[in-house]
């Protein structure tokens, strides 16, 4: 079986078989994640794609980066122009990552496939086939090029090669699995970043010829205008732009041959950032340039430290080991001889030291920034990959054991290091704001259609913190009213955190706000009827109440309001749940969040059978019981009668 399988990868050709291998694990991987990572993978991707697709006016929500403009009188004149200065204090988040899931939703309402599981997953499973599996296949076919001479035959047996070793370190890389699939704007810059390599690689690795010094290939051009569209989409992208663009005009043999290739690289270079631009301005109406929103809101302003800070090392010692995980070790072996070797002979090693420029490029640019996420780093994972795999390659040629053995010993390394913690990252760790829209959705449609509520709007409030879950995107209900689908209208509040108040020590987040006291907020901001017991602690509490929000500007009880449980128990929560059932708020649904401690028991046929609301692994006669943080689900039930029986009288 071993020697067949290495058998049927000698093909130097395009393998169907690799092809078909990579999409289906990949489209496998999105259709298993049920979790959140980054509230960023829906407010910056399907949230804005939605309002362009989908929205009807009501059913809209941007973030502050999407709607952030330039405040005439306030907003000082930084150039002299006054273009340059509405793109500088414009948006941060460009459109351009946003054209395959806008054309995806677009198509799947045209076609009347606009269901609430296909506006929720389609785009994941779009992300899978035109990101994830493209940078893949990228890091096989780049490993390939540069260690092409790498064969090393044994006992009549070809171990897997280099590019293998890559692709098996990409595919069961655990972060990949994790991040890369979601619908990230870095994770287009990823793969942007990989296939311009893949193209270039006869620039980057290839050997150069004098007589070809001017030539300039197709593939050139076309990895260059990716590389502009990709600063467009994040500006940091330059980080690794910049060393490579350097490195194919340094590798040419003539002065003259420099300039001009020096020349192309700044041309199609710009020509991708103005094909961004355009688009931009298609969708803004006037010439934003996102990538330097962006840098005047995180560099010139420093702005990015509001949402939390970590020292200049941290991508060293903690960022790249953690989502390279087990290839942390093949990496820094790969490294240390690359180091001590200083053969200019020896192309492999400067094939290699070519990507390792790249990376140090990109991690040393974003160790300058305060604001530092592993996100941020993830394009240069797939070039960790290459190196690692040629690594794990040479460890196989040298290995002790035969060829079958250490291939086995390697492959289970990869799997018990990278699968167990990756399957729980996507199926249980943060997976409420995911479900609480589910079953949120499922009321609504199930009200619409066995209740023919047709003509009201639903009102869902979100208590926590800013942006904790998904919206309109994932609350897509449709309902058919003659020949054609209406959406159902819904309203839909959550708590603000913008960079407004979060950098001025006046003014309290809305989001901060609840989370210091949950019961004072929920009495600030809604009607709460008279029950039996003070809910202020003097009278000038109250009186504070009415002056900072006055009865007019309460809220109505939503239909259905969200909330974490700890907010529920909060030591100055008290009688919070009495406040909400006052108002009309029943506790309908509960779903396990994220774990917030282990405890071990012993089993009994009771606690196996009602655990309650945690969840016990059984270790033989012991459990492991995991205590878990829950989202709570409280309904209007009167309101929502009122609507069934209104509906009806009329």
């Amino acid at each position: 079986m071993y020697k067949s399988f290495i058998d049927q990868q000698q093909c130097r050709g395009f393998s169907f078989f690799l092809l078909g291998v990579v999409f289906t694990y990949r489209v496998i991987n999105a259709l298993i994640l049920e979790t959140q990572f980054d509230p960023d993978e829906y407010w910056q991707t399907l949230e804005p794609a939605y309002c362009i697709a989908l929205s009807t006016g009501h059913n809209c929500e941007l973030t502050w980066e999407w709607t952030r403009r330039r405040e005439p009188g306030l907003s000082k004149n930084i150039t002299g122009f006054n273009w340059l200065d509405d793109a500088l204090y414009g948006p941060v988040r460009s459109y351009v990552p946003l054209m395959p899931t806008i054309t995806l939703y677009k198509f799947l309402k045209v076609i009347h496939l606009d269901t609430t599981w296909m506006i929720a997953r389609a785009p994941l499973l779009l992300n899978a086939i035109v990101v994830v599996a493209p940078t893949d296949l990228a890091v096989f076919y780049i490993s390939r090029y540069i260690f092409k001479e790498g064969v090393v035959h044994t006992n009549k047996i070809i171990i897997p090669r280099a590019e293998h070793w890559a692709l098996l370190a990409s595919m069961t890389n655990w972060f990949n699995g994790y991040a890369l699939i979601r619908t990230y704007s870095n994770s287009v810059e990823t793969v942007i970043l990989a296939l311009g390599i893949l193209l270039l690689c006869p620039e980057l690795f290839g050997e150069v010829c004098p007589k070809k010094d001017f030539e300039t290939r197709i593939g050139f051009r076309i990895a260059f205008l990716l590389g502009g569209i990709g600063v467009v989409i994040r500006f940091t992208a330059l980080a690794a732009w910049i060393p490579i663009g350097m490195i194919v005009c340094f590798r040419r043999h003539s002065f003259t041959a420099k300039v001009y290739h020096f020349c192309n690289v700044c041309f199609y270079g710009a020509t991708g950032v103005v094909i961004g631009c355009v688009v931009d301005r298609c969708f803004y109406g006037f010439w934003a340039m996102p990538f330097l929103g962006s840098f005047h809101f995180n560099v010139l302003q420093g702005n990015g430290a509001l949402y939390g800070t970590h020292p200049w090392f941290w991508y060293i010692v903690a960022g790249l080991p953690a989502i390279s995980g087990i290839l942390t070790v093949p990496l820094i072996c790969q490294v240390f001889l690359l180091l001590r070797r200083s053969d200019p002979r020896n192309t492999i090693d400067s094939k290699m030291k070519v990507l390792l420029a790249v990376i140090e490029s990109y991690v040393s640019l974003h160790s300058v920034s305060a604001h530092k996420e592993f996100r941020f780093i993830l394009p240069i994972l797939p070039l960790v990959c290459v190196l690692s795999g040629n690594a794990l390659h040479k460890f196989c040629a040298s290995c002790p054991f035969s060829p079958k053995t250490c291939f086995l010993l390697v492959v289970t390394v990869l799997f018990v290091t990278n699968y167990p913690h990756l399957f729980v990252l996507c199926t249980v760790h943060q997976r409420a704001p995911i479900q609480v829209n589910k079953v949120l959705s499922n009321h609504i449609k199930n009200m619409v259609e066995f209740q023919d509520i047709d003509s009201k709007r639903f009102s869902i409030h979100y208590l926590m913190g800013c942006h904790s879950t998904p919206l309109y995107s994932h609350l897509h209900v449709t309902k058919k009213l003659g020949n054609s689908f209406i959406t159902v209208p819904i309203d839909i509040w959550y708590l603000d955190c913008s960079p407004e108040c979060r950098s001025d020590p006046l003014i309290l987040c809305e989001s901060e706000e609840f989370s210091n006291n949950p019961r004072r907020f929920i009495e600030k901001y809604y009607t709460i009827p008279q029950i039996n017991y003070s809910v202020c602690t003097d009278e000038n509490e109250c009186l504070n109440q009415d002056m900072d929000n006055p009865q007019k500007e309460r809220k109505n009880v939503p239909d259905f309001l969200v909330i974490f449980e700890q907010d529920v128990n909060n030591p100055n929560s008290e009688h919070i749940k009495d406040i909400l059932y006052s108002m009309g708020l029943e506790e309908s649904e509960k779903m396990k969040h994220v774990v917030k401690g282990i405890s071990f028991v012993r089993l009994s046929s009771q606690n196996e059978r009602h655990p309650g609301n945690d969840l016990i692994v059984r270790l033989g006669r012991l459990g492991l019981k995991l205590h878990f943080e829950h989202m709570v689900v409280f309904t209007n039930n009167l309101s929502i009668v009122r609507k069934s029986t209104l509906e009806n009288m009329s």
